[in-house]
């Protein structure tokens, strides 16, 4: 009886060690860095800027420009002006109309710009087209019109932005 207790204390404590033999974590651990790039929306030009030279009041002129999608995946550009202003000393301005209206029921100190594709462009943000990954654009070029006789800014320089957004 006495070996019976004996051979059951024994395997107690063998299954009490076996229990808490287990893997033994080691105090070497291994760090992976990991990186990932964001893709975000781009968009070049062939110029940083254009010049419609001098224009008389009720005029209009072109300027050829062309952009690309440099972002590697479809992007949907959309494009808008500013107002202009006179550049220097003067207090001149002009605002951009989206309406398509000509001179003379445009009135004076408003402006119109195009697109060669004849898409308005306006104060707001309005959906030019939708570009394929590294596709240019077939914008082409901007038609600048003059505001009407009488407008202000006669003999001045007058100087405003277009901006072409692209989003995802």
């Amino acid at each position: 009886m006495q070996a019976l207790r004996r051979a059951s204390t024994v395997l107690a404590v063998a299954a009490l060690m076996g229990g808490l033999a287990g893997p033994v974590l080691a105090d070497d651990a291994v760090t992976i860095d990991v990186e990932v790039s964001v893709i975000g929306p781009c968009l070049t030009t062939t110029t940083p800027a254009l010049d419609f030279g001098q224009l008389a009041f009720g005029g209009g002129g072109f300027q050829s420009i062309q952009y690309t999608n440099c972002s590697g995946v479809e992007e949907h550009v959309f494009g808008r002006g500013t107002g202009a202003t006179e550049v220097g000393v003067g207090t001149a301005t002009w605002s951009l109309d989206d309406t398509g209206t000509s001179c003379p029921d445009l009135g004076p100190n408003r402006f119109r710009l195009f697109t060669q594709t004849f898409q308005i462009i306006g104060p707001t943000d309005v959906e030019l087209e939708v570009l394929g990954a590294g596709a240019d654009g077939s914008v082409g070029g901007l038609a600048f019109y003059m505001p009407c006789p009488g407008s202000d800014g006669l003999g001045s320089t007058m100087a405003f932005q277009v901006i072409f957004t692209a989003t995802f």
